[in-house]
């Protein structure tokens, strides 16, 4: 997979755009890591700082400083992990499953995160990521893409995988933009994959890229288990393969319909 993510080179003290707020660093020019770097990156790199008051949140999270002696920068811990307390249900396995999930249908939106521990505490770090801006402030400031079509797009797939996995769709504050490539990335999905295979209230699908549902078609449970297991329950996961069969019928129901030219796009990232 080739996704790329913005990272950053430091010689002194920096500060990352976060997930809901941000502010500037001094920085020298970035190179340009994959995912897998980054992966790497957040297992291995050392803990310098953990910031434990600063993020707001429903999940209270951490704000984690990591340098390998050449690279500083930012990660978000997450480690609550109450799965069945409803209503306020979250565990740091749900942004794992998210990733993995993300990765195995090729829809690659959710920045990195690793399992590791912190402080003695286990949890999920995740990449911060860099000058973005939420939807909703895209929004409020008339900001226009330069390529609409292929942002709109994008969009809709980002809603299909909101569905899929059970959480909240078209959340405006967590759909992230970069705003020099105008990629898209979702995060926090910690109360997420919901035991229920229902799809979750007010999401209204209309349109999906052909890649994303051939693979929706493709996946099985059994390939479901083999990739999830390690974070889901079976019961996520087979309320999540649920959803999955619910959003392809949705979707050829759709294309009988209304034909498959209004309904199904090529995928085009923009800024990829």
């Amino acid at each position: 997979m080739s996704a790329r993510f913005a990272v950053r080179r430091f010689s002194g003290g920096v500060v990352a755009v976060l997930f809901a707020a941000g502010a500037g660093f001094a920085q020298a020019t970035p190179p340009d890591w994959t995912a897998q770097d980054i992966e790497a990156y957040l297992n291995a790199a050392q803990i310098v700082a953990v910031e434990k008051d600063v993020e707001t949140g429903r999940s209270m999270p951490w704000r984690v400083t990591l340098d390998n002696g050449t690279t500083r920068a930012h990660a978000l811990f997450k480690y609550i992990d109450r799965p069945n307390l409803l209503p306020t249900r979250h565990s740091y396995r749900f942004e794992l499953a998210a990733y993995a999930l993300s990765r195995l249908v090729a829809l690659e939106i959710v920045p990195p995160v690793v399992k590791r521990t912190v402080e003695d505490t286990i949890g999920a770090l995740q990449w911060y990521l860099e000058a973005c801006r939420s939807e909703r402030d895209r929004e409020r400031l008339k900001e226009e893409p330069p390529d609409l079509a292929a942002f709109l797009d994008r969009l809709d797939d980002v809603q299909v995988f909101e569905a899929l996995v059970g959480d909240e769709c078209g959340d405006k504050d967590d759909t992230l933009i970069h705003q020099d490539t105008w990629k898209i990335c979702r995060v926090d999905f910690s109360g997420a994959f919901r035991p229920e295979a229902d799809l979750p209230r007010g999401c209204i699908l209309r349109r999906c890229s052909r890649e994303l549902l051939e693979r929706l078609e493709a996946l099985s449970l059994d390939e479901l288990k083999v990739h999830l297991s390690s974070f889901l329950s079976d019961a996520e996961i087979g309320a999540l393969n649920g959803r999955r069969a619910l959003i392809v019928d949705i979707f050829r129901n759709l294309i009988r319909e209304k034909g498959e030219a209004a309904v199904i796009f090529e995928k085009k990232v923009p800024g990829m």
